[in-house]
């Protein structure tokens, strides 16, 4: 004989408020296509993420590593976030956050040949160097070529 039953149950849902960090487009981003965040892992796989709040401040701090520090100070309670800060200005923020949209991201989708972060930034900065000046330096190194 078969018998239906009822019994509550709690289940627990994590549900993420919608633009949590100051770089937006970049959040909206992944949310809508997790493959990008699969392709930071895979680039990044040599690079302790899980010291970094969320996969969003380390794809900021590691691109733009002058700001790792104040980064780490805030997580220790021991500094404001980055938006308080002065130079953060809001026309900052916006050029970060469209840099992370329009070059970081589509470029970590494109890099399968890179062994680790610091190859792919070096190649990142050194790409969007020669863009802007016609030169190819070595940054890495400090010498023009």
């Amino acid at each position: 004989m078969l018998q239906l039953s009822c019994a509550p149950t709690l289940a627990q849902k994590l549900v993420l408020t919608p633009f949590t960090s100051i770089f937006q487009k970049t959040e909206e981003l992944l949310n809508q296509k997790s493959y990008y965040i699969k392709a930071i892992k895979r680039v990044g796989r040599f690079k302790n993420i899980a010291k970094y709040n969320d996969i969003i401040d380390f794809l900021f701090c590691e691109t733009f590593p002058g700001w790792r520090y104040y980064c780490f100070k805030f997580y220790k309670d021991k500094g404001p976030s980055l938006k308080e800060y002065k130079s953060m200005t809001p026309e900052l923020i916006e050029y970060y956050d469209s840099f992370m949209v329009d070059n970081v991201l589509p470029s970590i989708l494109s890099s399968k040949r890179f062994a680790c972060w610091e190859d792919f930034r070096t190649e990142l900065h050194l790409g969007l160097f020669e863009q802007l000046t016609g030169e190819v330096t070595l940054l890495r190194y400090g010498q023009s070529v």
